[in-house]
């Protein structure tokens, strides 16, 4: 299940971020303003829009979140790569996201007395 969720998200994912798509939704933000004229931004018109209009939103919040964090993985998995392809590279950069901020804090702090040293 989690490897179709996966597909599915992410190919959501490249449609929601398309131009055309972009488009479409403009138009039909265009269809739905008309269309209060018409019945006259009434009661059942509002909650229609209102509801649809969040949970769409609401759901493709949560496929793009889940896109982001799996593009975060890979992305910082290829990082943990390069440190540990190169010989003198600190390997104690390797898997930062598992620190506490603590531990990130102390690393900064380190990091930065190494940078002055050799400035």
């Amino acid at each position: 299940m989690n490897e179709r969720f996966r597909k599915i998200a992410l190919k959501i994912a490249e449609l929601v971020g398309s131009p055309w798509n972009f488009l479409l939704w403009l138009l039909l933000v265009c269809v739905w303003f008309i269309s209060g004229f018409y019945l006259h931004f009434n009661e059942a018109w509002n909650f229609w829009a209102n509801t649809t209009t969040t949970i769409l939103t609401f759901l493709i919040a949560l496929l793009l979140q889940n896109t982001q964090n799996r593009s975060n993985k890979e992305i910082q998995m290829k990082l943990d790569e390069i440190i540990r392809s190169i010989e003198n590279a600190e390997n104690n950069f390797i898997d930062l996201e598992s620190l506490s901020d603590k531990e990130l804090r102390e690393l900064e702090v380190n990091l930065k007395k190494h940078r002055s040293k050799k400035i």
